[in-house]
């Protein structure tokens, strides 16, 4: 049974209460040490300043992949040179595909409807959802050839933590709701 809550802020103010143990057994957990030691840790490393953009997000996402990856100057602006020219090529890419879906809603809320019409635009709109694939993948591609071995192991390192990172009572690997389709599948169906 889910218990709904009439105000945002009482079920904030509920998981709150129990928030400091939680955050404290789950850093246990996840690390194989306590929390202290982790705290004290994450906040060495960014000293220097190199990681202060990522402390602004650090209690969601850690500390920030570029910073533990220790990348040299020439890497650096190497990898900046890559995002800008990923960005200029993605941008058009993804303008045409906004055009294309406010096409089909056009489309859809006609007095008639043209499946043939509408049908072209999905067509349009699946080509280019292949081309921005293509050219992410490209990008990742690209950036980690920028990478050493070592550097590129604590990538893997990295992603893997965060694939498997606590997700609440559903933990599970990114993009999943772990027991959640078990639980729906097994319910009874009301007929």
């Amino acid at each position: 049974m889910k218990i709904k809550f009439p105000l945002p802020a009482l079920a904030i103010a509920l998981s709150l209460t129990t928030l400091g143990s939680a955050i404290g057994s789950s850093v246990n957990s996840a690390y194989g040490q306590n929390a202290d030691t982790f705290i004290a840790d994450t906040s060495k490393s960014c000293q220097d300043g190199t990681c202060a953009k990522a402390e602004k997000g650090s209690q969601k996402r850690g500390l920030g992949r570029k910073a533990k990856l220790n990348l040299s100057e020439d890497q650096k602006e190497k990898m900046l040179s890559i995002k800008n020219k990923f960005k200029s090529e993605m941008e058009p890419k993804i303008a045409e595909l906004k055009e294309h879906k406010r096409s089909i809603n056009d489309l859809l809320t006609r007095e008639t409807i043209d499946k043939e019409a509408i049908l072209k635009e999905q067509t349009k709109i699946n080509a280019i959802i292949g081309d921005i694939a293509s050219a992410r993948l490209a990008y990742r591609i690209e950036t980690n050839e920028n990478l050493n071995p070592e550097q590129r192991a604590t990538l893997r390192k990295l992603g893997e933590a965060r694939d498997f990172a606590g997700r609440g009572k559903h933990q599970g690997k990114r993009g999943g709701k772990g027991g959640r389709m078990k639980q729906k599948a097994s319910a009874p169906s009301e007929a």
